[in-house]
């Protein structure tokens, strides 16, 4: 595992990779508790010898209370994003991944009651362009977009949201020599992998979790976050 080499007191962010499910939960609750209340910004998987890694950063920030998942299939997302929806959690974070074949989602949720905000996972690369197409239509702008594989099949995961002001071009499914390119002709705009602006909340766990994430990417508990 990686740490950043100046001071986490100094520098307010940490970074971990190559964790288990269960190195995992014991950083994230290491970095999220007194004394660091740190805020978990990105979450990735990937697999290892057919099995789950992560890799994550938490960072310092003050913010609104937030929910985090990791290991999550489609349909067990689907329902999580449905019912924080309808307590006003909205996602700013979405990940894939592939174990053995099979797809895994990592997110995360901030408290923004009121905000519109649509998240939609497991599209297909034609399913992501006519999403992308429909929701640009009914007003909703792309501020976060997610491309992986699970084996042969690739996916994306998506979220729009009303209400963003600001123009900016997005590029998707490029090779190295179609990123330089782009990276060239756009050179006038900020280039960011995300344009979403990333989840920013200073937080502290209020509910621990009651058991570790299955290394096989399985979901794990839930893990609530409000802010410090």
């Amino acid at each position: 595992m990686l740490l950043a080499t100046l001071s986490v007191q100094a520098v307010g962010w940490v970074s971990r990779h190559d964790m288990t499910a269960a190195q995992y939960q014991a950083e994230f609750d290491t970095w999220t508790a007194a004394p660091y209340n740190y805020r978990l910004m990105s979450v990735c998987g990937y697999e290892d010898a057919g099995q789950a890694r992560y890799a994550a950063i938490w960072e310092q920030h003050p913010g609104p209370a937030w929910i985090t998942h990791p290991g999550m299939s489609k349909a067990q997302f689907d329902s999580l994003n449905a019912g924080y929806a309808g307590q006003g959690y909205h996602a700013v974070f979405i990940s894939g991944f592939g174990v053995g074949g099979t797809a895994y989602y990592n997110a995360i949720w901030e408290s923004a009651p009121g905000a519109d905000v649509v998240t939609v996972a497991g599209l297909s690369y034609a399913g992501f362009l006519n999403e992308n197409l429909n929701r640009t239509a009914q007003g909703y702008k792309l501020v976060y977009l997610w491309a992986f594989n699970a084996g042969a099949t690739e996916l994306y995961a998506g979220i729009w949201r009303k209400g963003v002001t600001g123009t900016y071009t997005y590029r998707a499914r490029r090779t190295s020599a179609q990123y330089q390119q782009d990276f060239n002709d756009l050179s006038g705009q900020v280039t960011s992998s995300s344009p979403s602006a990333p989840p920013s909340s200073r937080a502290r766990q209020t509910s621990p979790a009651s058991g570790e994430i299955p290394a096989t990417a399985t979901p794990g508990t839930v893990i609530t976050i409000s802010p410090r």
